[in-house]
């Protein structure tokens, strides 16, 4: 199952012209809503299609052909989420924990098939950073230290992401360039409280025209470029890997 939170990462987008079935039938921007998404992978030619189900703008499943996400809201906060397999098999969750101002403190992952939890905690400096500190372990108890990071941000979307491998001591940049257009997945109730889970810059308000990594023993670079609608959100992205094998991924949106 392709999880909606744990992105591969984001490529070159190839300009393409998208059909009048992938525009939004809503002409507000503020209700658009994705349905459904379709990615294609050149290298093997596999595909995976997701639908989308909500109650109003909060997303309630997202589904597969492998199985399915189920989100579970606290008010307008997202604090659960449970993978699931074809079979019904919980396979995995995802807890999220927040303060009394609605800003995210904590996140625990359980993986069920490895007996494996990591435990994230967010502080909120006043230099308007965010430090990451992560734990792995087991199901129960999460208290080795692997990971500690520092995230800035720029118009409110993560724009450098430092991460220190406790292990390794070595220490890695992730830098993220944005269009100033919509992001499809920017009007989903709680969406905006995630954006720096597991690492990953996901599913902020804008979209992703580049991301470069670089550490002491690897850089590479994800370049972006999108085909929008009328009401300026992506129909299509084309993903391309700035490294050796390249690695090219497409993707279609589809709303409301």
């Amino acid at each position: 199952m392709k999880k909606l939170f744990c992105l591969l990462g984001f490529c070159a987008l190839v300009l393409t012209s998208c059909s009048t079935s992938e525009s939004a039938s809503t002409t507000d921007e503020n209700e658009v809503l994705v349905m459904r998404t379709i990615e294609t992978y050149a290298n093997d030619g596999s595909t995976y299609t997701t639908n989308f189900t909500y109650n109003g703008k909060k997303l309630v499943r997202a589904t597969d052909l492998e199985g399915y996400e189920k989100f579970t809201y606290t008010g307008d906060l997202v604090t659960l989420i449970e993978y699931f397999d074809a079979a019904n098999t919980l396979l995995q969750t995802e807890t999220y924990t927040y303060n009394s101002a609605g800003l995210l403190t904590s996140s625990l992952s359980l993986d069920f098939d490895f007996n494996n939890g990591i435990r994230e905690t967010y502080v909120y400096n006043t230099d308007a950073t965010v430090s990451v500190t992560g734990f792995q372990g087991d199901l129960t108890s999460q208290t080795n230290l692997v990971r500690t990071g520092v995230i800035t941000f720029a118009n409110g979307d993560v724009s450098t992401y430092e991460n220190t491998i406790e292990s390794f001591g070595e220490t890695s940049t992730t830098t993220y360039v944005y269009d100033v257009k919509n992001n499809p997945f920017k009007n989903i109730i709680g969406f905006d409280k995630l954006k720096f889970v597991n690492s990953e810059s996901i599913r902020g308000t804008r979209n992703v025209l580049t991301q470069s990594y670089s550490s002491p023993s690897l850089t590479y670079v994800f370049s972006s470029s999108y085909t929008y609608n009328g009401l300026n959100f992506p129909t299509l992205e084309t993903t391309i890997e700035d490294g050796s094998p390249s690695e090219t991924e497409t993707t279609q949106y589809f709303y409301n």
